[in-house]
């Protein structure tokens, strides 16, 4: 295989495992500082969107959270799939874990796999992983025991641990250290990597298997990295919008109703009014940041146009999920299939920039207006 395809394999598989089962029972949590202590009740999955979100009691079932920060210092029944800035997960994960963020770190027990993507992500000595590992990150450092498969792409890693089931690492770096297996890893299978330097293997390292070294083709003969490149972009805001929809349609479930009534309705008014926004937010933003007393809601403007610009493909990919699984009769499904559906006809060559701007207006046209009617 070349480089292309197991990048292509390891995309899909992310996208695949990062996707949440759907579950009746749950309870939604937000708010600036959330902390789950003993006296706070839970049932089934928890839904938390905070700044800051720290676990010290038992959670029965999954957690699926957004913030900057996410601590979790207590046992997780099922799966933890977060969005976070810094994410810490010191307690035993019975299920999978699923995270995109900054920097991550894991050190204890998982009873199912692990799937990460981010820039800094270290594994800790008390890590053991019973599934699969599949990690994309710029850093990655690798201790405890995993017992089975490791796939992973970096700039930079460093391996320390016990690895059961062969290895597959891409390293992308031209550094000469983006690849160790440092003293005390012990490698009861093969490892196999692609890179554009040889791997440091430390003295005291132990390799029972075979190392088998594949290099990137030239990088004047190899013209595919922007491609990889566009497919893991696509497939990170496709899973980030994903998330995100899903603790929206949680904190408040009527809002799909309503944006799914509206969508149908006058859609070139929608677009143009969406367009409108689009232009004359940030100007008028920009505007209020030269005067103080409007500096504040120049701040606030800005804000809230970006995020709009943001979300505005929920509502369309909602839609268009609906439309492509008619049958369906709850919101999580045609959300992660029309988001996916709708990010991947973004990204086409020619009319994906056209059909991207159409959706971003239409939906900044949804928005607004659903604004609009609570305000009233």
């Amino acid at each position: 295989m070349g480089k292309t395809r197991y990048f292509g394999s390891l995309v899909f598989v992310m996208a695949m495992l990062f996707l949440p089962l759907t579950t009746k029972a749950f309870t939604v949590h937000n708010g600036a500082d959330l902390v789950f202590g003993s006296n706070d009740k839970f049932d089934g999955t928890t839904y938390a969107a905070a700044e800051r979100i720290t676990v010290d009691t038992p959670l029965p079932g999954d957690l699926i959270c957004a913030g900057r920060s996410v601590v979790v210092n207590q046992p997780i029944d099922g799966d933890v799939i977060c969005a976070a800035s810094d994410l810490t997960i010191n307690a035993k994960v019975s299920g999978s874990i699923r995270s995109i963020g900054e920097n991550v770190k894991i050190d204890n027990q998982v009873g199912r796999n692990v799937m990460l993507a981010g820039a800094d992500i270290i594994l800790g000595d008390k890590t053991e992983v019973k599934g699969e590992t599949v990690v994309a990150g710029e850093f990655f450092e690798s201790r405890g025991q995993y017992l089975k498969s490791v796939l992973a792409t970096f700039d930079r890693a460093s391996l320390f641990g016990k690895y059961a089931a062969p290895i597959r690492l891409f390293a992308s770096s031209e550094n000469e250290d983006s690849l160790q297996i440092m003293s005390g890893a012990k490698l009861e299978n093969d490892l196999t990597y692609s890179a554009y330097k040889t791997v440091k293997i430390s003295d005291q390292a132990e390799i029972k298997g075979q190392v088998l070294k594949k290099d990137w083709p030239s990088k004047k003969n190899y013209s595919k990295d922007k491609i990889v490149g566009s497919a893991w972009q696509a497939t990170l805001q496709s899973l980030m919008l994903i998330l995100i929809g899903l603790i929206i349609l949680g904190l408040w479930p009527k809002l799909a109703e309503n944006l799914l009534e509206k969508v149908g309705k006058q859609p070139v008014k929608n677009i143009a009014k969406g367009l409108l926004w689009v232009i004359f937010l940030p100007i008028g933003s920009f505007i209020l940041l030269f005067t103080i007393i409007g500096l504040p809601l120049g701040l606030i403007l800005f804000a809230l146009w970006c995020i709009l610009l943001y979300l505005a493909k929920l509502p369309i990919g909602l839609w268009l999920g609906h439309k492509l699984l008619p049958k369906a009769k709850e919101h999580n499904w045609p959300l992660i299939v029309g988001v996916v559906s709708l990010i991947i006809l973004v990204h086409l060559p020619l009319a994906g920039w056209l059909l991207g701007m159409v959706a971003t207006w239409w939906g900044v046209g949804l928005i607004c207006q659903e604004i609009r009617k609570t305000i009233k």
